[in-house]
């Protein structure tokens, strides 16, 4: 995600032929279709018993926009091209609640600031390799290795069709990171989640309230006998 944040806007001033303000304008479907993933996933994960089939369709259907952009990095109109991007946000925001709680949710409790703090680095790792990466597929695609400026990289895209190509095998890239991790997704144990989930709980008050109605209702029976025949045997101490 932060590779494809860091060289989509390059990648609307190279082929396209955007400015830097609207490369940076066509970025936002992607980081806002990132923050309503994250938002939507992260709400309703305690609502759900299997929650990781959210972020799993969400995967699939990035990898899927970003096959297509690898297939044609460019010809297609703008508008389609954020749409995709936007998809590609939105399944990978998806992600980052899921495995943020599962990390969370597998340790014992005095445990989480590590696991959290390793979580965190270990990401932050995987998005400083993609970005080198991904610089070494655009770098090496180019043939202006003198001055590397967007300016001499616009004007090769322009001439040679071995940057765009370049950006093809980018978005290729990106979709085999996400298909790695759409399976450590898939092999990662769903475990339930700590705490009471609505889901749980709500079938749990409807079970022990259809005990309680079973249960006291012979309790209450028995104690209004028992006051009964407790009057009567005050009545006949007085009479006597």
């Amino acid at each position: 995600m932060v590779g494809l944040t860091i060289f989509a806007p390059i990648y609307f001033e190279l082929v396209p032929g955007l400015s830097a303000s609207q490369s940076g304008l066509a970025l936002i479907p992607q980081l806002a279709g990132t923050v309503m993933g994250a938002t939507a996933v992260g709400r309703s994960m305690r609502h759900r018993e299997h929650y990781k089939r959210m972020p799993i369709v969400g995967l699939s259907v990035a990898i899927v926009g970003l096959i297509v952009l690898a297939i044609k990095p460019s010809g297609l109109p703008l508008v389609i091209t954020c749409t995709i991007l936007g998809f590609v946000g939105l399944g990978m925001g998806m992600l980052y609640p899921v495995t943020t709680v599962s990390i969370q949710n597998a340790v014992v409790s005095h445990q989480l600031g590590t696991a959290t703090g390793a979580m965190n680095f270990f990401r932050s790792l995987g998005g400083a390799l993609a970005v080198s990466g991904f610089s070494a597929i655009i770098l090496g695609g180019g043939q202006a290795h003198e001055g590397l400026t967007l300016a001499a990289l616009a004007v090769e895209a322009s001439t040679s069709a071995g940057l765009i190509h370049s950006f093809g095998w980018l978005f290729a890239a990106a979709a085999g990171c996400i298909a790695a991790g759409l399976i450590c997704l898939l092999v990662m144990e769903e475990r339930p989640l700590r705490g009471e989930p609505v889901w749980a709980s709500q079938s749990a008050h409807s079970l022990l309230k259809g005990v309680s109605r079973s249960t006291t209702a012979p309790a209450v029976s028995g104690g209004g006998e028992r006051q009964f025949l407790s009057a009567m045997s005050g009545a006949r101490d007085d009479t006597s």
